[in-house]
């Protein structure tokens, strides 16, 4: 596997000096993932929907499939707040109509199910499907995660367009990639500590969604640090494509410092990776409130 380290260090320099980049023709999208109850029990969604990684099943306004035990959405991407709620609330409802009736969506970062149950699922089930993804702060893989544990998480990654056709490990793209990531921690990633719950939050950061987490991608890239806490009601929908449109805003405009420029690093990470809300209250009581993003 190849280390993107280097383009940390050789092509930050020519961002800044380049208006970073990035302009703010942009559009937001997601792919979320989250379980099924039936009855009372968690249940591995595997075979519920139509639909797979490979080849995702359209619904209107974006696309259903299983990964692994947890059903998984994507949404057209959009520019505007008002479509990234209306496609995730559409495509939710397109991903229940093919549930039995009676069963009910779990969002929750975390599900219990037992190694026992795990053990008893097909293969394709069983098997943690994703692609390893990169930490911004060093530019190398993260580490691959553990399949046999007795849980599963459940993420709700956010995806991000400001380019087309770029090929991802492009060095300058890389970098761009890594900047909007750093910054994205720096905000939304401190404010999903205050609105995940502590130990499950703690508990899928062990496998995945560390700070620093994405994928980068020929039209941008994909954060993937916040599970799926978001997708529980309308406004924190809302708050999120708010912060991330306000933090592409503040990248494209080279006259606003960064706050991934002025802030320490190891503070935002340590405060993501350990969930740790004092922490990351101080911090949005200190920064955030005075950048706007706290009171989106």
């Amino acid at each position: 596997m190849k280390d993107y380290s280097f383009a940390i260090k050789n092509v930050s320099k020519y961002l800044k000096n380049n208006h970073r980049g990035i302009s703010m023709s942009i559009k937001i999208g997601s792919d979320p993932e989250l379980f099924v109850k039936r009855d009372g029990a968690l249940i591995s969604a595997h075979n519920l929907v139509p639909g797979s990684k490979e080849k995702p099943h359209k619904v209107p306004r974006g696309a259903v499939q299983v990964d692994g035990m947890a059903l998984e959405f994507n949404i057209d991407p959009v520019s505007t707040e008002n479509g990234f709620v209306r496609n995730t609330l559409s495509v939710l409802e397109s991903l229940q109509t093919f549930l039995p009736q009676g069963d009910q969506f779990v969002f929750s970062p975390i599900a219990e199910f037992g190694l026992d149950y795990i053990m008893q699922q097909p293969i394709e089930a069983r098997e943690l499907g994703c692609d390893p993804d990169y930490n911004a702060y060093t530019g190398q893989y993260n580490p691959t995660p553990n399949v046999e544990l007795p849980f599963r998480t459940a993420s709700g990654h956010i995806h991000i367009g400001w380019r087309e056709g770029v090929n991802p490990l492009d060095p300058v793209h890389f970098e761009e990639c890594c900047m909007v990531v750093k910054e994205l921690d720096a905000t939304l990633g401190l404010l999903s500590v205050l609105e995940e719950p502590v130990a499950k939050g703690r508990q899928r950061r062990e496998l995945y969604g560390r700070a620093g987490a994405f994928r980068p991608k020929s039209y941008g890239v994909e954060y993937r640090v916040l599970s799926n806490y978001w997708l529980k009601n309308e406004e924190a929908m809302r708050r999120v494509y708010k912060i991330v449109n306000l933090v592409m805003e503040k990248i494209s405009n080279p006259k606003i410092s960064l706050l991934q420029d002025r802030r320490q690093s190891n503070t935002i990470r340590s405060a993501i990776n350990q969930m740790d809300r004092k922490r990351a209250n101080l911090y949005v009581d200190n920064y955030l409130k005075e950048e706007g993003y706290a009171a989106l």
